[in-house]
């Protein structure tokens, strides 16, 4: 006969099993990091430093842009940046090479159509176009094409979004219907047209003394241009609407350029760029601008030889944060200059920041618009600097991504009243 032990019993064994688990229990601590002692054990740390970071302003001549598709047209001035003028040159070519269909009696109607996805400002400009006299070349320099007969010279003012001009060209200025009626076959011809009409340059400078405006101008994609409009007779003797767009935009052969031209003399960023280097130390902002091709200088030299006191270290990050300047928020805001670039100059070219190449990630080179400072991941850069002991110890900053002409910013660097910091996560080994 089975014996069913009593249910007291069973509780009464439970709670002993119960009472001798802490026996069997055994503290973490006798694992893994306890066997190594103390002072050998890996902790990552992070720390932000400031310590040993000097900034400067540096200014070089402005560079052109050339076979672009988005490029700036217009002037801008302030006391801080002074006057800043982008100037375009650009071929045109028939949309549809086609012979037109036009008879003797028929009058051409000619309108310069400029769109505009956005415009920076909203002061008045003088527009001027003028016929290129001589054509267009590869790495063209703006002073060798100061332009021949005017086409058009009208005053402009941008409005709020995108903006779109439609202004005919006075027939006195220049005879289109003879353009069209005696070079019928030119239209039809890539090179014959480039040796019949060779181009045009537009320019727009300040007409009111003001601050001006800057356009985008997209060759790329909007509908800019010449158009030509007349109505034919045809041989049903109907009359009926002709057009042709004289356009840059479908022909990837196509010569176009835009030069930035900078008058800054007493602006702030010329004085900040001519201090020496022991008195730019002092100060407590700096200077970006892509249309006064101003740049900024983050110089390591002193935290190098700081932190390599510390080593072996292995970086895991380096994060420097640069926030704007708080008395700038809102004249330079991070609307003007979506990212930053961190760039190295071996020699006397720059050359991108091999933690930015490629990146899609937080850090590199963003608005963090919550906390107000731009972030770039400079982790390979801070390694080498411990590591490899380069020679030249700077990066350089500038506004990354499209060019719009009018990217300007003034940022704080470690002695400002929110100032520039080094993110540092480092390991000593």
């Amino acid at each position: 006969m089975t014996r069913v032990p009593s249910r007291a019993r069973l509780v009464g064994l439970s709670l002993a099993l119960l009472a001798l688990l802490p026996a069997c229990r055994k503290d973490r601590d006798v694992f893994g990091g306890s066997f190594i002692p103390e002072g050998e054990r890996l902790q990552l740390k992070i720390v932000d430093v400031q310590e040993g970071i000097s900034t400067s302003t540096e200014l070089l001549a402005p560079e052109p842009i050339y076979q672009f598709g988005l490029a700036p047209l217009g002037q801008i001035r302030d006391e801080d940046f002074g006057l800043s003028t982008a100037t375009v040159l650009t071929e045109l070519y028939p949309q549809v090479p086609r012979m037109p269909a036009i008879a003797a009696g028929e009058r051409v109607k000619a309108t310069f159509v400029l769109n505009t996805p956005r415009a920076y400002q909203r002061g008045k400009l003088k527009l001027a176009i003028r016929l290129l006299d001589k054509p267009l070349v590869a790495k063209s320099k703006l002073e060798d094409y100061p332009g021949g007969r005017l086409l058009l010279e009208t005053e402009i003012e941008p409005g709020p979004g995108k903006n779109a001009f439609a202004l005919e060209l006075d027939p006195a200025l220049f005879d289109w219907t003879a353009l069209v009626l005696d070079n019928r076959e030119a239209f039809t011809s890539g090179k014959q047209w480039a040796e019949l009409f060779k181009g045009i340059r537009i320019e727009a400078t300040i007409s009111d003394g003001g601050h001006g405006a800057m356009y985008e101008l997209n060759l790329g994609q909007e509908r800019n241009g010449i158009r030509l409009e007349w109505e034919h007779k045809g041989d049903d003797g109907e009359l009926a609407p002709q057009q042709v767009l004289l356009t840059p935009l479908m022909h990837e052969f196509v010569q176009r350029a835009c030069f930035f031209s900078s008058e800054a003399q007493g602006a702030k960023v010329v004085e900040a760029s001519k201090l020496a280097p022991e008195a730019q130390q002092d100060q407590r902002l700096f200077y970006v601008s892509r249309a006064n091709r101003a740049f900024g200088v983050v110089d390591f030299s002193e935290f190098a030889q700081t932190w390599q006191q510390q080593l072996p270290i292995s970086i895991s990050r380096a994060e420097l944060q640069i926030p704007l300047d708080e008395a700038y928020m809102g004249t330079y805001s991070d609307t003007l200059v979506a990212r930053l670039e961190a760039r190295l100059r071996p020699d006397t070219a720059f050359l991108l920041l091999p933690d930015l190449v490629p990146s899609n990630n937080l850090f590199d080179g963003r608005i963090n618009r919550a906390k107000g400072y731009y972030s770039l991941n400079i982790t390979l850069f801070v390694q080498s600097l411990l590591t490899d002991k380069p020679k030249d110890k700077k990066l350089y900053i500038m506004p990354g991504g499209l060019i719009r002409g009018y990217e300007r910013l003034i940022l704080g660097n470690t002695l400002a009243g929110k100032p520039m910091r080094l993110r540092l996560s480092y390991t000593k080994l």
